[in-house]
């Protein structure tokens, strides 16, 4: 059981606080995330914004519910697996099997997607097992943060660093791409289904952002999180709320910004969005040659945020359960 943390008493110290929150929205961020909001923009412009705002809020309170059993239920359960077994002894058994399963594929092409962002970076360096070495490399760099004995705080600071260049980067890209502020207020609040353009029905697209935001295993990471930070008992709900609800705010920014930068730079060009070579190629677009270098670190902070804090809750889900 991890010592207890102060309890704040004043807004800096919610500041001070915050932690948690941004380790499982970076993790939540993927490769996918920012691919589903390239596609979207640049098939659909503006018009499907409001899937993503409803995805993302579904998951904060979703999360904020399960973070409020764990904090201030009166069974004196130390996490929501607990309650689960209430519910079904086997339950808990099932979602750990399926955590690791998940693991495993989540994986597979996390490490491809942080391999290819360094192979691009070092200039395609291993020819053709370039990705391969660099995923190695990656691994290496992930064992070794893992053994840590404060790996949690390692998590924060990683996560920290990668949410600072993201936001820079992507608004850095938006400044320059531009911002039409009348179509971003109609695709957030009118709830438009236009019609098909491109390969991709907008039903189909509001389903996959539903699914892959709002629904997803890896919300019971954030529980974990909380309980290493030391936040323990319903004290602390209040720096809870916050700190998730930061976390997400800042998740759904980016997101936006990415959308934004997709429908002004692609949008009626044909172009396609369907792998990271693409969404290098459209900051490209945005910034100019600078572009697809911040695109790659961007890539790598992010994927290697997801693998460390996956590899770091997944395991203990499946142990616990």
């Amino acid at each position: 059981r991890t010592a207890e943390a102060p309890v704040p008493t004043k807004f800096s110290d919610y500041v001070r606080g915050i932690g948690p929150g941004i380790v499982v929205a970076l993790s939540w961020l993927g490769t996918g995330d920012l691919i589903n909001s390239s596609v979207s923009g640049a098939n659909y412009g503006y018009a499907l914004l409001w899937a993503l705002a409803i995805a993302t809020l579904a998951r904060f309170f979703v999360v904020s519910a399960l973070s409020k059993y764990q904090l201030c239920n009166s069974q004196g359960d130390q996490t929501i697996l607990d309650g689960f077994e209430r519910v079904w002894r086997g339950f808990p058994m099932l979602l750990g099997i399926f955590a690791v399963l998940l693991g495993f594929v989540y994986h597979a092409f996390l490490f491809l997607a942080a391999g290819t962002s360094l192979y691009y970076l070092f200039g395609q360096f291993g020819g053709d097992y370039g990705i391969f070495f660099f995923a190695i490399v990656v691994c290496a760099m992930v064992i070794f943060l893992a053994t840590r004995s404060k790996e949690y705080r390692g998590l924060e600071i990683v996560a920290q660093i990668a949410m600072a260049f993201l936001v820079i980067t992507f608004a850095y890209a938006l400044i320059s791409s531009g911002f039409d502020l009348l179509a971003f207020i109609r695709g957030l609040f009118l709830f438009e289904i236009p019609p098909q353009e491109g390969p991709f029905g907008a039903l189909v697209i509001v389903i996959s952002i539903i699914g892959a935001v709002g629904g997803s295993v890896a919300n019971l990471m954030y529980p974990y999180f909380i309980r290493d930070k030391g936040w323990h008992g319903p004290r602390y709900r209040r720096l809870q709320v916050f700190d998730l609800l930061f976390g997400v705010v800042t998740l759904i920014v980016l997101n936006f910004m990415v959308w934004i930068v997709a429908a002004e730079l692609l949008r009626g060009r044909g172009d396609t969005i369907s792998a990271p070579e693409d969404l290098a190629r459209m900051m490209e677009l945005a910034i100019g040659p600078l572009g697809p270098t911040l695109m790659w670190i961007a890539i790598f902070f992010t994927v290697f945020d997801n693998i460390s804090t996956q590899l770091y809750a997944f395991p203990r889900m499946m142990i616990e359960a």
